[in-house]
């Protein structure tokens, strides 16, 4: 079975499970609640093969042949992210990602969020980021809850009242559209799979416009009103959520890696704070106060009515 991503910036992938793969992408596809498609030669084709099946020198060696058409022969090249492993061609769309070997359920969900982070970096080239967030949603705009783990925005999202819609609650991915428009696309919260808190299901293909960002704030800690952000801080907070997500996929100073990939990373780490700055420039932030007896949705709605 086949299945499809679309974006909101017009970029498609098109996923193809091989062999044992296939149930794994399956799981995958009711998660994200992906769509069944048929394979077109413009979307960006990601195939999926188990770890055990990868031939290093010839990553699709053993793929089946007529999934084989059109995938280039030679000239493979490995991206390393840590514990992020795929293998490209330089002058195609091509994707190849191998996943861990046997039935460990942990480690398949682990697979699916590196899945994830892998469409995540390849957004990074179209001005795009993840943000570790919650999304809301009212009267067809987006409002981003950002914060670090444990600060509440789990909590919060599901404290929002009609008409107030939670759409997810921990990672978002923001793009901008043919327009220069910032989307923000819902995505899931692996961890509730790993410890098998509930079987959620986030439609990933569903965008709204990005209307604000808030970054939350405990109103016992710092701050007892909300607080607009200049472009300048609001900068630095977004790129540092970003790299929360991302994080584990760039090296470190301890990290022993070549110098092309290590450059590589420079170069994404750059862009990534570029992509957060012209989010600054386009997209309000503020600080957000938030308790579990506060209405801070109504903190949110003052401050819309004054951007309108």
């Amino acid at each position: 079975m086949h299945y499809v991503l679309q974006l909101a910036n017009g970029f498609l992938f098109h996923f193809i499970g091989i062999d044992k793969a296939k149930s794994w992408l399956e799981k995958l596809a009711y998660i994200m609640q992906l769509v069944p498609s048929v394979p077109k030669s413009e979307f960006s084709r990601i195939t999926i093969i188990s770890k055990n099946m990868i031939d290093e020198a010839d990553p699709k060696q053993n793929i089946n042949p007529e999934l084989r058409l059109g995938l280039p022969n030679s000239g493979w090249q490995i991206k390393n992210y840590n514990s992020l492993r795929f293998w490209s061609y330089p002058d195609t769309h091509d994707i190849i990602y191998a996943i861990s070997d046997g039935e460990d359920h942990i480690n398949k969900i682990i697979d699916m969020d590196k899945m994830v982070s892998l469409i995540f970096i390849l957004m990074i080239e179209s001005g795009g980021l993840p943000l570790h967030s919650a999304l809301i949603e009212k009267d067809g705009f987006g409002v981003a809850l950002v914060g670090r783990g444990g600060i509440g925005k789990s909590t919060s999202s599901r404290r929002v009242p009609s008409p107030w819609r939670p759409l997810c609650d921990d990672e978002i991915l923001v793009v901008p559209d043919q327009q220069g428009r910032y989307m923000v696309h819902p995505f899931p919260t692996w961890s509730d799979y790993i410890f098998n808190r509930n079987e959620n299901t986030w439609n990933v293909q569903q965008y709204v416009p990005l209307k604000a960002i808030f970054f939350l704030e405990r109103d016992d800690d710092e701050i007892n009103e909300v607080v607009p952000l200049g472009q300048g801080q609001s900068s630095i907070y977004i790129n540092y959520s970003s790299n929360q997500v991302l994080g584990n996929c760039f090296y470190n100073k301890e990290d022993r890696i070549d110098k092309g990939t290590a450059e590589e990373h420079l170069r994404l780490r750059k862009k990534l704070f570029d992509n957060s700055c012209e989010l600054a420039k386009s997209i309000p932030a503020f600080k957000l106060p938030i308790s579990l007896t506060r209405h801070f949705w109504e903190d949110i709605e003052k401050v819309l009515d004054k951007e309108i």
